[in-house]
């Protein structure tokens, strides 16, 4: 082969490898930032920090009974009331109503005291994924083109919501989309880290991990979304902090988990 026709094709695989290096940083950089990659992921486990959005739209509604925490977003033009447990309702812990225009069209959400369980000619089930990637089932009753019967989640069999009222169908996939927002957590089965924060964003802070934790074994770097709570923490760097969350870890670099809360530690 001529001389010169081997130096081109050397100086274009040169190129091309510089080409591919520039994508492969630039890349890497956004997936340490959290951000969506531009090109690849280049073989690697990761997906982008999901940062929840202010949003004026809703209100967050929060409620804990026993060791469980209940957190929703509820719409504006949606409403909400509260069932106290009494001698006439004694079989849930727990009742929370969710009802747009009229209250006497509405769906509950019940904490039980025992795991919920349905079965009956013409039930069909169909699976939901929540905004949190949990899974739930929507039980439908002969085919009917709306949920009508109720919501139950994986994860937690002792609450479901029922729509036992006659609600159109626009409201009714409407609460659909108010349930895929819900965040259930045990603090039974919660787990926490300490660390120091290095690096502080708009919508997120980076915690680098104690020796001794036990999630380090994977990375020592996490990134953590900024909860909408009140919080001691001032978000400021070499600020010491403890971190709850519900368990599951993305194992990308950094870590991502899904925070319950945060406090600043001495």
């Amino acid at each position: 082969m001529n001389k010169k026709i081997c130096k081109i094709i050397i100086i274009i695989l040169i190129i091309l490898a510089i080409i591919l290096g520039i994508m492969y940083l630039i890349d890497l950089d956004r997936m340490k930032n959290g951000r969506p990659v531009v090109f690849s992921t280049w073989g690697s486990k990761y997906a982008p920090f999901l940062v929840e959005i202010e949003n004026n739209d809703y209100q967050k509604y929060t409620k804990t009974i026993d060791n469980v925490t209940l957190e929703l977003n509820i719409p504006n033009e949606w409403n909400y009331k509260e069932i106290a447990r009494n001698e006439e309702n004694d079989f849930y812990k727990y009742a929370l109503k969710l009802y747009k225009n009229n209250e006497n069209q509405f769906v509950t959400l019940y904490i039980d005291d025992t795991p919920f369980s349905v079965c009956g000619t013409g039930l069909t089930t169909k699976n939901l994924i929540l905004n949190n990637r949990q899974e739930a089932n929507i039980g439908y009753f002969d085919e009917n083109i709306r949920w009508w019967y109720y919501i139950s989640f994986h994860k937690n069999p002792n609450i479901v919501v029922l729509n036992d009222s006659d609600l159109t169908n626009e409201d009714a996939e409407e609460v659909i989309e108010i349930i895929k927002t819900i965040n259930i957590t045990n603090e039974q089965d919660l787990y926490s880290f300490c660390g120091t924060i290095t690096k502080v964003e708009n919508n997120l802070f980076f915690v680098r991990l104690d020796e001794n934790e036990e999630i380090r074994k994977s990375a020592d770097l996490v990134m953590v979304g900024k909860l909408q709570i009140d919080s001691n923490v001032k978000f400021e760097i070499g600020e010491r902090v403890k971190i709850t969350y519900d368990g599951d870890i993305m194992e990308t670099y950094p870590l991502q988990i899904k925070a319950i809360k945060y406090e600043r530690i001495d």
